[in-house]
């Protein structure tokens, strides 16, 4: 049975990820700030043995204010080099969990971000310590998760509104003239490519985003058809537009890993309906 080491094994992408490693068979050690490891400190892993064929570090800063950001460079960036380290230390495939807002784009309202700065610093860390210590690696960017229990509301809450103001007000508000697109991925097929991604030799970066994006209106749309209810918007127009979001075209999982198929968007609203 192979030994699997999560990082981060308790947050919303780290319990479906321990729940589908151990339907596969998987023996999985599960470690979290919450239970005393800190991955930003060296030390949290000499209590752990080498036994180990895959370390999967889910781990992150993501809400990252002026007030936080050298923990988000500690954990975002140092954290994920440790976690490398020790992978090469224990012989084992590293998958590093990201996000697309690490791509670097002057266009790209989110890349300027401190939480996006802190994980690409750790992506470029990883990148250059794997490629100079021959380690197996993958970096795994994802786009905005979403789940069907609205625990991931904290984090997309503009996609929740919409679906909960469609549904209980029959409108839809939003802020300035934009219209820009989104890219949403169920957290179901986010661990699924982390999975797929074990098992492959291949190294590099990847863009796990969902193979078709949506505009803002186009959303409000979808979610209004699902209900059968018109797709009315309010516009307040004196607010600031919604940020813009680059999202890549290069270097997409789906395309180099066709047993990759992530849900359609539809299919995950109307989940999120009946649940709401």
């Amino acid at each position: 049975m192979s030994r699997v080491l999560l990082i981060g094994s308790n947050g919303l992408l780290g319990k479906r990820v321990k729940s589908k490693l151990i339907e596969e068979g998987y023996c999985v050690i599960g470690v979290t700030r919450s239970e005393g490891f800190d991955i930003q400190v060296q030390e949290s892993f000499d209590f752990l043995d080498y036994e180990f064929e895959y370390v999967v570090n889910l781990a992150a800063l993501v809400q990252v204010s002026v007030d936080c950001i050298e923990d988000a460079i500690m954990i975002n960036g140092l954290g994920a080099l440790n976690a490398a380290e020790f992978s090469r230390k224990a012989g084992a495939r590293f998958i590093n969990a990201s996000t697309i807002s690490a791509h670097q784009c002057s266009n790209n309202n989110y890349c300027k971000s401190y939480y996006a700065i802190s994980k690409r610093l750790g992506d470029e860390l990883v990148e250059r310590y794997c490629v100079d210590r021959k380690l197996s690696c993958s970096i795994l960017r994802f786009p905005q998760l979403y789940d069907t229990e609205c625990v991931a509301e904290k984090y997309q809450p503009m996609l929740y509104r919409i679906i909960k103001q469609l549904k209980y007000d029959k409108c839809v508000t939003l802020y300035g003239n934009s219209n820009p697109s989104r890219n949403y991925l169920h957290i179901d097929d986010a661990a699924s490519a982390i999975l797929i991604s074990m098992k492959d030799n291949r190294t590099g970066v990847w863009n796990c985003i969902h193979p078709l994006s949506i505009s803002l209106l186009d959303l409000v749309k979808t979610v209004a058809k699902l209900l059968d209810v018109p797709a009315c918007v309010n516009r307040l127009e004196d607010k600031e537009d919604v940020p813009y979001l680059e999202i890549p075209d290069q270097d997409l999982f789906h395309l180099s890993h066709s047993e990759w198929k992530p849900k359609e968007l539809s299919v995950g609203l109307k989940d999120i309906l009946a649940h709401v």
